[in-house]
């Protein structure tokens, strides 16, 4: 658990909404988080960009992954709170 949730689990309450829940995976064991959701669409993010359905080496270069069902057209950047974007990354693609 990480960010918002994991604030509010520190402080032993809910202190706001969430709209989605954020983990932390180290990188190694990301391949199996991946493929426990075969249905789903994952999306890379940094440096204000999204690259929709990313893939693997991207998303190895990235520290940011949105999970995201593939019936959902991938998120605008323009339009995503700029607190929700990574500023570290590497990948060019």
């Amino acid at each position: 658990m990480a960010a918002g949730w994991a604030l509010d689990l520190f402080r032993g309450t809910q202190t706001r909404e969430h709209g989605d829940v954020e983990i932390a995976v180290p990188a190694a064991n990301f391949p199996e988080i991946r493929g426990r959701f075969p249905g789903y669409a994952f999306d890379a993010v940094s440096s204000g960009r999204i690259w929709a359905n990313a893939t693997p080496d991207v998303l190895a270069a990235t520290r940011q992954t949105w999970l995201r069902d593939t019936c959902r057209p991938p998120a605008n950047p323009l339009e995503v709170p700029s607190s929700r974007l990574s500023n570290s990354a590497q990948a060019e693609a």
